[in-house]
C-alpha cells in the first residue's frame, strides 16, 4: 500500500535510497552523474532517467556545474528525508489492518485470543437445592472406564472422597470430561455426592461397592 502511494517509480526509488547511502559514506551531499558511474554500474540513459525524476520531484537539484563541460553537479534536498512521514503512514497502516482483524473477528463470531486460564469446574458454584430422586441414565463404555478406575482406587483406600483431577492425571482426559462422568454415575446411582467447598465431593454409594464390575490393572488403567 505504501508503494502505491509513493509518488516515485520502484526503480527511481530504490535508486535514490543507494544514492542516499553512497552520499552519507561518502560524507557529503553533491555529486555528479560521473561520481555515480564510478561507484554504481549503470548505463547513462538510465542514469539520466533517475536524475530527471528526482528532479521533478525536488528529491535532488541542480548546484552548480555544466552541461556541455564536466556535466552538471547535483544535490540532495531536504525534501526527500520522509522518515517521519514514513512512520506515520506505517502506523496508520498498523491501526487500519488492527481495526480490519477486528471487524472481521466480530463477524465470524470469533474473541481475540487471551491467555490461557486454569480449568474451572463446570458444576453450580451455588449451594445447590435438595437432591431428589436420581433418574436412571445409561452408562456409555467411557464412563464405565472411570467408574472401574474409581473402584481401582476405591480398593487402594476406601470409602474415600473422589474429585475430577483425581482421575484426570490417570485416564488422560480433561477436568470437564471427567466431572460430566462423575456426574452421569451419581445419576445412575453408582456414587453419592456432598456440595462442600463450593464443588461436587463424590463418594462410591454403599450398593455399588459390589457392583460385578472388573477394577483394570494400573497398567490397563494408564494406558487407556
Amino acid at each position: 500500500m505504501f508503494r502505491r502511494a509513493d509518488e516515485l517509480s520502484t526503480t527511481t526509488r530504490g535508486f535514490y535510497l543507494w544514492l542516499v547511502n553512497f552520499l552519507t559514506e561518502a560524507k557529503t551531499k553533491q555529486f555528479t552523474a560521473l561520481d555515480i558511474r564510478k561507484s554504481k554500474a549503470i548505463h547513462p540513459r538510465t542514469l539520466n532517467r533517475y536524475l530527471q525524476e528526482l528532479s521533478l520531484y525536488s528529491y535532488v537539484q541542480v548546484a552548480g556545474g555544466n552541461k556541455n563541460r564536466e556535466g552538471y553537479r547535483y544535490k540532495l534536498t531536504e525534501f526527500g528525508n520522509q522518515t517521519d512521514m514514513q512512520n506515520r503512514i506505517e502506523q496508520e497502516l498498523k491501526t487500519t489492518l488492527e481495526k480490519i482483524n477486528a471487524t472481521q473477528n466480530t463477524e465470524h463470531g470469533t474473541e481475540p485470543q487471551t491467555e490461557p486460564t486454569e480449568p474451572q469446574p463446570t458444576e453450580p458454584t451455588e449451594e445447590p437445592k435438595p437432591e431428589t430422586t436420581s433418574k436412571r441414565v445409561r452408562i456409555v463404555e467411557k464412563e464405565e472406564h472411570t467408574l472401574k478406575t474409581l473402584l481401582e482406587l476405591e480398593a487402594q483406600q476406601a470409602e474415600r472422597e473422589y474429585l475430577p483431577e483425581d482421575f484426570t492425571t490417570i485416564t488422560k482426559r480433561s477436568y470437564t470430561t471427567e466431572a460430566r462422568y462423575l456426574k452421569t454415575l451419581w445419576e445412575q446411582g453408582k456414587l453419592s455426592r456432598e456440595w462442600k467447598n463450593r464443588q461436587y465431593y463424590y463418594r462410591l454409594a454403599t450398593d455399588s461397592k459390589t457392583v460385578g464390575q472388573t477394577p483394570l490393572t494400573n497398567s490397563e488403567a494408564l494406558a487407556v
